[in-house]
């Protein structure tokens, strides 16, 4: 299930609102055996509507420019959660570890600096769910969509809604 969401012009550069905003949402049930996966990109459009200025994850910096849309809090709030929930680079425990790790130090995301950090607090081997154990970033791990999550999300894909 697709669906585009189209939220108006904007001014995102200078102080006429020429910028179409369009939002990308999409539900896919049957590309991962574990469950749905969920994508939301966002495009800003260039005055002729021919070419995007801003794209895809950006959802954030639109948020300034479209705050009072419920419609689109809730696409964001959405996103946030479970945005290519299929593609994890580690557990909750992991990326959450990984999260603090790079707000506390104010860098930019590292690969390399973020499996050292998991290694100082003895989260860069976990046990897995086949009893093994799983290394950070050595596979795209699925997250699950809660129920309420979901039944959001279907809520927004309906035609009509």
């Amino acid at each position: 299930m697709k669906k585009t969401f189209d939220f108006g012009k904007i001014a995102l550069r200078g102080g006429r609102r020429i910028n179409r905003v369009t939002v990308d949402v999409e539900l896919r049930e049957d590309v991962c055996e574990n469950g749905p996966e969920f994508s939301v990109r966002a495009s800003v459009w260039n005055t002729r509507g021919t070419d995007i200025t801003m794209g895809g994850q950006c959802l954030e910096e639109l948020q300034k420019y479209l705050y009072r849309d419920e419609t689109f809090r809730k696409i964001l709030r959405l996103w946030k959660a479970n945005h290519l929930n299929t593609m994890h680079a580690g557990t909750f425990e992991q990326e959450k570890a990984v999260a603090e790790h790079f707000a506390k130090t104010g860098k930019r995301y590292d690969y390399a600096e973020a499996c050292e950090a998991l290694k100082k607090r003895g989260l860069y081997e976990v046990p897995d769910a086949a009893g093994g154990t799983y290394k950070y970033g050595h596979a795209w791990l699925y997250w699950p969509i809660s129920e309420s999550d979901l039944a959001e999300i279907r809520e927004l894909l309906k035609e009509d809604a």
